[in-house]
């Protein structure tokens, strides 16, 4: 293991335990951030072909310390605990660092445009989101990220035009729609529609039961319901 990523490995150790100690401090989670940013650099230094895309990272390194899971849940703590202005600093170093062509960078640029809006920049995320509704037609995250900043502008019609023009009263709710159906009875709730707030809230609910019934179709089988479903088990001790 090279030194920089036991160094990486060390921070993202202490990061997760200082969560589970409730340690207010985000230090290591920080540090860690920037010595996945140094690791990187240092590789690029050697291969300027390293890891062009963010999952190469861990392909690179056998998995071993999972970077692409940390970071997201790193950019959670950050958005949880309104540090906006280090959130969108490291959206943006991630969003420049990778290429981006063999995967959408959909989850960083979402946490930009919650950055910005957080900090009050919401003319500077409705334009991102904007740029990036045109680069990303189909993408639910652009659509929903740009509905919550037009809200925020204070652009109901044109967050109107978004939602109604994803989703009517015929529309069923999908894995790939789920995240404009939130946007959209986020909206409702703000313009105090609450007949269409709750149609679209039924039908996030629909889809979460679907979602819960396929999960314990798979696996319902592999896990004990209860108490009763031990007591009839045959333990080797018995």
């Amino acid at each position: 293991m090279k030194k920089g990523w036991k160094k990486f490995a060390g921070l993202t150790s202490q990061g997760y335990s200082d969560l589970i100690a409730f340690e207010p401090s985000l230090d290591a989670w920080n540090n860690a951030f920037e010595v996945l940013l140094e690791n990187i650099a240092d590789e690029r230094a050697g291969n300027a072909d390293y890891a062009k895309e963010l999952y190469q990272v861990d392909d690179s390194t056998d998995y071993r310390y999972d970077v692409s899971e940390w970071l997201e849940d790193y950019l959670d703590e950050l958005d949880m605990r309104e540090e906006y202005e280090r959130l969108e600093t490291a959206c943006r170093k991630l969003l420049t660092l990778f290429a981006w062509e063999e995967e959408s960078p959909s989850e960083f640029c979402t946490m930009l445009s919650v950055a910005l809006l957080g900090q009050g920049k919401t003319q500077e995320a409705l334009t991102f989101d904007e740029e990036w509704l045109q680069k990303e037609p189909d993408s639910q995250y652009a659509v929903a990220a740009l509905i919550r900043a037009r809200m925020k502008c204070s652009d109901m019609q044109g967050a109107r035009e978004l939602v109604e023009g994803h989703i009517t009263e015929a529309t069923k709710c999908i894995e790939d729609n789920e995240l404009i159906f939130i946007a959209a009875e986020e909206f409702y709730q703000e313009a105090g529609e609450k007949k269409a707030a709750k149609r679209v809230h039924r039908e996030l609910e629909a889809f979460e039961e679907l979602l819960d019934d396929e999960f314990d179709e798979e696996f319902g089988g592999e896990f004990l319901e209860d108490e009763d479903d031990l007591a009839d088990m045959e333990l080797p001790f018995n």
